[in-house]
């Protein structure tokens, strides 16, 4: 499937009038004179679910200083669930003041913000050098925000670059001629060979695409060549799915970035231009996309099914379970798939991914099986009829002699939209000032 990345929209203001009308769903960053390259940076990570609702389950004291990325995200990000935001402070903290290059500041928003939001999209790379008698000269790990992906030499047909060769290239080793390596343990000069391999793949993985190169008069030219995009990227070790576009048109002072994102909600594609957001009439669905504005790439790394990651909120409880033998309790699709049918959210059911939010309404299950000494969820009712329950906004009511309180928790958990849901940090905080208004005689831990 091909896809003009620029083509979506004239980047002249007086042609833009023609866009059709944003969607209800998602909402726009105002332009605040040249912000797009930061606008756009900006909702990508507000449109990864692991980086929003990390950055939203951050506490700040009343008194804390209000000049800080993470306290100025939050608020953004708030607002851009209800409505167009600005970005005007976060402006002010000397974001969107460089040279407009949307890479530079998607590199210094994850630098700022609190390590445990932005680990997601930090992984490490280990550089060695062996010289030609197999003596490891070097041997170092660098942490790495995104990957650089060089963009000379097009392989393809009509002068098309393939982001896959490129990245390959990356991990290629390659050798050093002549005498420009010293060895310890030779004590002399020699050839070498240096390598680099991915010593933490990181969850978010993010491609820069070098288009910008100093020619022979010190300028900064752009390589507007076409590259075919990948939507599976496999590493050594881990397999990528590409889930969002940083694209570029024009020249670097006078361009225009928008951003292509896939929806984690409904698995849509949106176009973000600033404050116009719409969803992409062709949907991109082959292996590979075509582009001559692909800028910055974001992968979300494949979690092979059979780990079914809403294990991580108990774990003991959920393979204990799966042993017992009661096969209508469990749904399989294709064989492979074998998960806890009643404890399973809507969405992950239907879609076979999970996600943190589906761990929160598992966890609204576990708080029901205790306030009920172990009595299983939705009795008397089959995984059908069950499923068809729920779907129709029904929940399960509020167990005898469970407090109120409890009972709004776990209907939080089972909120419909994944994004309604508390995160695990807002549930901690509730459940502690619970346990402690049942009075001094029970103890949190």
């Amino acid at each position: 499937m091909v896809i003009e990345m620029a083509k979506p929209l004239d980047t002249h203001p007086q042609n833009r009038e023609g866009i059709p009308d944003k969607c209800d769903r998602y909402h726009g960053l105002r332009n605040l004179g040249e912000t797009c390259y930061l606008n756009s940076v900006l909702q990508v990570l507000f449109m990864t679910e692991d980086f929003r609702e990390a950055v939203e389950s951050q506490l700040f004291a009343k008194s804390q200083d209000n000049m800080t990325v993470d306290l100025q995200l939050k608020r953004l990000f708030e607002t851009l669930r209800r409505r167009e935001a600005c970005t005007n402070e976060l402006i002010s903290l000397k974001l969107g003041n460089g040279n407009g290059d949307a890479a530079e500041d998607f590199v210094k928003i994850l630098s700022m913000v609190n390590p445990d939001v932005s680990k997601i999209f930090k992984g490490q790379l280990r550089h060695n050098a062996t010289c030609s008698a197999g003596h490891m000269a070097i041997d170092e790990i660098t942490p790495f925000w995104t990957l650089p992906v060089s963009m000379e030499d097009p392989t393809g047909v009509d002068n098309t670059y393939s982001v896959r060769d490129g990245f390959e290239k990356f991990f290629k080793p390659s050798s050093i001629s002549g005498d420009k390596m010293y060895c310890d343990v030779c004590r002399d000069k020699a050839e070498a060979t240096i390598a680099c391999e991915m010593e933490h793949p990181p969850e978010i993985l993010t491609l820069y695409l070098k288009r910008f190169k100093v020619d022979y008069r010190s300028t900064l030219v752009k390589n507007d060549c076409c590259v075919d995009v990948p939507h599976i990227l496999q590493t050594e070790n881990s397999e990528y799915e590409l889930y969002a576009f940083v694209d570029h048109v024009g020249s670097l002072r006078g361009g225009h970035y928008t951003a292509i994102i896939k929806s984690y909600e409904n698995q849509k594609w949106y176009l973000f231009d600033d404050t116009k957001v719409k969803q992409l009439d062709s949907q991109p669905h082959n292996d590979f996309t075509t582009s001559r504005s692909a800028y910055l790439l974001m992968y979300r790394k494949v979690h092979a099914p059979d780990t079914v990651p809403f294990l991580r909120t108990g774990g003991q409880r959920d393979n204990v379970m799966m042993k017992t033998g009661k096969e209508d309790m469990y749904y399989t699709p294709a064989g492979r798939l074998v998960c806890p049918f009643k404890w399973t959210a809507p969405e992950a059911i239907a879609s076979k991914k999970f996600t943190i939010k589906g761990d929160v309404w598992s966890f609204g299950i576990l708080l029901y099986e205790i306030m009920t000494f172990g009595e299983e969820p939705y009795p008397k009712m089959d995984n059908i009829q069950m499923a068809q329950w729920v779907a129709e906004g029904n929940r399960m009511a509020c167990p005898p002699h469970c407090p109120k309180a409890m009972h709004e928790i776990m209907l939080d958990c089972w909120k419909k939209e994944k994004c309604d849901r508390p995160t695990f940090k807002t549930l901690q905080t509730k459940l502690k000032i619970l346990v402690m208004s049942f009075g001094a005689s029970c103890r949190v831990i």
